[in-house]
C-alpha cells in the first residue's frame, strides 16, 4: 500500500508479507542468531540472505531510510524495529514488543521525505553495486553495448502503451550504453502502433542523426521491417534539440 502526501513531500509505503517470518527465513538460510530481535537486525545487513537473494534489500531501504530523513518499521514474530532519522540527521532505533493476530509474517512499513534528492553513491558506499540486468544484456565488456530482446523486455507488441513502455526502457538503457541493439528474434509481428511508440516517437524523441548512430535493429523478418521501415519514414528528420 503506497500513499503519497503532497503538502510534506512524503511517501508512505506499507508491504506485508504472510510468509514464514524473518526469523525462520534466515534458519532456512543455515544463519544463527539468539532471538528475534537479533534477526531482524542480521536482515538489515548487506549480504545477509536466506539463499534465495542477494541479501540486499532492508539495507538498501535502511540505508536510503537514513539519508532521506525517513523512518521504518519493521514487525516480525512479535517484534517490532523501529528507526526514526530526523530532518537534523539525528536518528533513534527502539524495538518494542507487538501482537500479531497470525505467526510467522513481516510487517515493512516505511516514510521517506522525496522532496529532496538522495545521492545513491552515499548509500551504497564508495565501491558502489554492479547493475546485473545491465550486466547480463552486455555485449561488451565495458558495457557500451547493450542488446534488448524485444519479445523478452516488451510487455506486449501490440499497443500504444506497450510500446511507450518500452520506449522509456530504450531511453534508460542509452543513458549508460553507447550502442543499444533491439533484437527481433523470435517476433513475428509488431503492430503499427507498437512501432511508432516504440521507434517513431524515439527517433523524435533523439533525433533521426542520433537513432542511425546508437540503436541498431538485428535479426528482425521481413514483415517486422517492413513495419519499422514505414514508421521510420514518417519520422525522418527527429526532433531538434
Amino acid at each position: 500500500m503506497t500513499q503519497y502526501h503532497k503538502s510534506t513531500g512524503r511517501i508512505a509505503i506499507s508491504v506485508y508479507d504472510q510468509g514464514i517470518g524473518i526469523p525462520a527465513s534466515l534458519k532456512k538460510g543455515g544463519i544463527a542468531f539468539e532471538n528475534t530481535k537479533d534477526a531482524i537486525l542480521l536482515s538489515m545487513q548487506a549480504g545477509v540472505t536466506d539463499g534465495k537473494g542477494a541479501g540486499n534489500g532492508l539495507w538498501l531501504l535502511k540505508s536510503i531510510i537514513e539519508q532521506g530523513r525517513g523512518s521504518l518499521e519493521i514487525t516480525s514474530d512479535g517484534v517490532r524495529y523501529s528507526l526514526i532519522h530526523r530532518e537534523d540527521y539525528s536518528s533513534r532505533e527502539t524495538f518494542s514488543k507487538s501482537l500479531s493476530l497470525i505467526g510467522g509474517t513481516t510487517l515493512v512499513d516505511f516514510q521517506l521525505d522525496v522532496s529532496q534528492p538522495i545521492e545513491l553513491d552515499k548509500v551504497l558506499g564508495p565501491n558502489g553495486f554492479i547493475d546485473l540486468w545491465m550486466e547480463e544484456r552486455e555485449e561488451d565488456w565495458d558495457g557500451t553495448i547493450v542488446r534488448l530482446n524485444v519479445a523478452k523486455e516488451a510487455d506486449g507488441l501490440g499497443s500504444r502503451i506497450d510500446g511507450s513502455s518500452f520506449r522509456n526502457l530504450v531511453l534508460n538503457v542509452m543513458s549508460s550504453a553507447q550502442t543499444v541493439i533491439l533484437d527481433f528474434s523470435s517476433v513475428s509481428i509488431v503492430s503499427l502502433s507498437f512501432a511508432d511508440e516504440a521507434i517513431g516517437k524515439l527517433i523524435d524523441t533523439i533525433g533521426f542523426g542520433s537513432f542511425l548512430e546508437r540503436i541498431k535493429i538485428e535479426q528482425a523478418n521481413e514483415t517486422c521491417l517492413t513495419i519499422i521501415q514505414t514508421i521510420i519514414s514518417q519520422h525522418p528528420s527527429g526532433q531538434e534539440s
